[in-house]
């Protein structure tokens, strides 16, 4: 059955029955979930949210480009002096008319070692009605740094924002897969469940069979005087609540296929759309091959700390609360910064447009050369200590919750793995159960067929017959169901890269290697959709 069937059965508005697959394997419903579980979709938007922050904080330092430009038109009356005086030249008037254009253009960018780059070029001209009817352009080409001594200074400090948002990033994309573990391991289990309320049902089913002849035994016995009438009653009891058992089964099963549709992420529209499960229960270990002893528990417990995508997007988000608290304590030093900017002045004569424009490189006789120094310290500090509080706060929790997580992590091991010696002991004393009882079974069937039995005794027989193969079914749910959990306490259900992983086909039905052999064990992987 491929996949791409698959796909297109569950994303397509109009299904096709030609298209519709009619099993489906664990490995089917692993990348279902992979494919349609919100849970993950959440967290994947949650990554793109983090970058997205990320992307903010590198903006801080990207190149910023600015353009000015203004035109004035202002009157100013004239003094009775200043009225004579150009009367004596010839220009009378009583007020000054005074027109100014303006026009600049600049760009500053930030280094990430604190440092500030600032070009910039402008360009102004004057006329006026009395004594510049002419006009006069007067430019200048300017170049200014900034640097910080002090408070500001070194890309720990400055880019800490950025540097915290790429952890966090990381972080994000660890959770991803630690999200995908989980509902992984919530699949398998319900995967598990349904397979049992299938074998489940079979029991019952075979349960109605044996009732069904037993009825049509006890029958023919009795028409042959070989039984009481009497015995009919019991059978045909035992019939009826076979049957119901047989009813009970069948709501089980659709109950289990609802619970892993839901736990795939599928829509209510393709509950029903199911198809049959194809995979059985996970091959029983021998118990003796089962690691186990406190060195096998040793290795195990380090690949659960070493391979738990929690404990590594944890790691993460520490170093991301470092960098803020080192910036945050830069924050109490005062702020002292140096600003050194050099250039030059033109100017030109004209009211063509060249002239202005161009007045920045005209008539120059020298550069300019300006320094200056900026101090500013806040007595109190109160924004910077709080900041601090806040960023070694943090730091701290994250710190607690690692080892929080850590000590919990070690500690589901060792249940985990006891736990499948446990289960594998049991389901093998469960299979030899259920084959003693059926030629039990059987021996009865055959004295009450000679009339040296009874129909109660081949009843009783029977029920614990069905009771052992019930049990036998629920040690095969638990014993996948244990390895699962230790994939789970391991941190083993997929291996984590820079983003994703990749998951084994086997990974659900057997034990993760130790770490001496995982690396073989990782070649057999198949990538994730």
């Amino acid at each position: 059955m491929a996949l791409g069937c698959f796909c297109l059965w569950f994303s397509s508005p109009l299904i096709c029955p030609a298209q519709t697959p009619s099993t489906f394997s664990l490995q089917d419903a692993l990348r279902l979930t992979l494919l349609h579980h919100p849970q993950l979709q959440i967290q994947q938007e949650q990554v793109n949210a983090q970058r997205g922050v990320l992307r903010q904080a590198a903006g801080q330092f990207n190149l910023q480009l600015g353009a000015d430009g203004s035109q004035a038109h202002t009157y100013r009356p004239l003094t009775a002096y200043e009225e004579f005086v150009y009367g004596q030249y010839g220009q009378v008037g009583t007020s000054l008319t005074t027109n100014t254009s303006q026009l600049a253009f600049e760009a500053s960018r930030q280094l990430r070692n604190g440092i500030t780059l600032s070009p910039s070029i402008s360009a102004a001209r004057t006329t006026d009605n009395l004594t510049n009817l002419g006009g006069i352009s007067q430019g200048s080409i300017q170049f200014a740094v900034t640097l910080p001594l002090l408070r500001g200074r070194g890309r720990s400090v400055v880019d800490a924002q950025e540097l915290s948002s790429a952890k966090q990033v990381e972080a994000a994309v660890f959770e991803v897969n630690e999200t995908i573990t989980g509902l992984l391991a919530t699949t398998a289990n319900s995967y598990w469940s349904v397979v049992a309320a299938r074998k489940n049902l079979d029991v019952l089913k075979e349960a109605e069979t044996r009732s069904n002849a037993l009825v049509e035994n006890t029958q023919s016995l009795i028409e042959a005087d070989r039984l009481p009438r009497a015995e009919i009653n019991t059978a045909k009891a035992n019939q009826a609540q076979r049957i119901a058992n047989r009813m009970e089964g069948e709501r089980l099963v659709v109950e289990a296929r609802q619970q892993l549709a839901v736990d795939m992420g599928l829509d209510v529209s393709q509950v029903n759309l199911l198809p049959e499960i194809s995979t059985d229960f996970p091959t029983g270990m021998d118990p003796e091959t089962v690691p186990s002893g406190p060195q096998a528990i040793e290795a195990y417990t380090q690949l659960a700390l070493q391979q738990r995508p929690e404990l590594k997007a944890l790691k993460k988000r520490e170093e991301a609360s470092q960098i803020l608290a080192i910036a945050a304590k830069n924050g109490l030093k005062p702020q002292l910064d140096v600003r050194v900017s050099t250039g030059a002045s033109g100017l030109d004569e004209g009211t063509r447009f060249d002239e202005f424009l161009f007045a920045a490189g005209h008539s120059a006789r020298g550069m300019d050369v300006s320094g200056g120094i900026t101090y500013r310290f806040p007595p109190a500090r109160d924004a910077a200590a709080g900041a601090l509080m806040q960023a070694n706060a943090a730091k701290r929790q994250v710190d607690l919750q690692y080892m929080d997580t850590a000590r919990r992590t070690a500690a589901a091991v060792t249940p985990a793995l006891v736990g499948v010696r446990s289960e594998a002991q049991q389901l093998s004393r469960t299979h030899e159960s259920v084959q003693f009882y059926r030629n039990a079974v059987d021996a009865e069937r055959e004295k009450l067929r000679m009339g040296a039995g009874s129909v109660l005794n081949t009843l009783q027989m029977q029920d614990r017959l069905i009771l052992a193969m019930q049990t036998e079914v629920q040690a095969e749910l638990e014993y996948a169901q244990m390895l699962v959990r230790m994939r789970q306490a391991t941190s083993t259900i997929v291996t984590t890269y820079d983003q994703g992983g990749t998951i084994d086909p086997d990974v659900f039905s057997t034990l993760p290697a130790l770490p001496q052999t995982q690396q073989q064990t990782q070649q057999k992987a198949v990538p994730l959709p």
